[in-house]
């Protein structure tokens, strides 16, 4: 199998009240901080996991979006002998 590269996109609206925190787990490690009206990337190798927290309180909004690609870098076919 070949290599597979995920990217991690988080954006926060610009209504939120509070930063979003992201956390990823995998080869690397990451721990992101998304303000209101940003987007943060996170390129790496082998994630495993992704969790999006907020420490708020009662009067605390958080509205955004996410998105995981994924990349998959597969290895060449040789030609069958039966090919020329």
């Amino acid at each position: 199998m070949g290599n597979r590269v995920a990217q991690i996109s988080v954006y926060s609206n610009p209504t939120s009240t509070d930063i979003l925190e992201v956390e990823i787990e995998g080869t690397e490690k990451g721990h992101l901080y998304v303000p209101p009206g940003n987007t943060v990337n996170f390129l790496s190798q082998g994630i495993q996991s992704v969790k999006i927290s907020v420490q708020g309180n009662e009067h605390t909004y958080v509205e955004g979006k996410y998105v995981v690609s994924i990349t998959l870098d597969l290895p060449d076919t040789p030609a069958s002998d039966n090919e020329q």
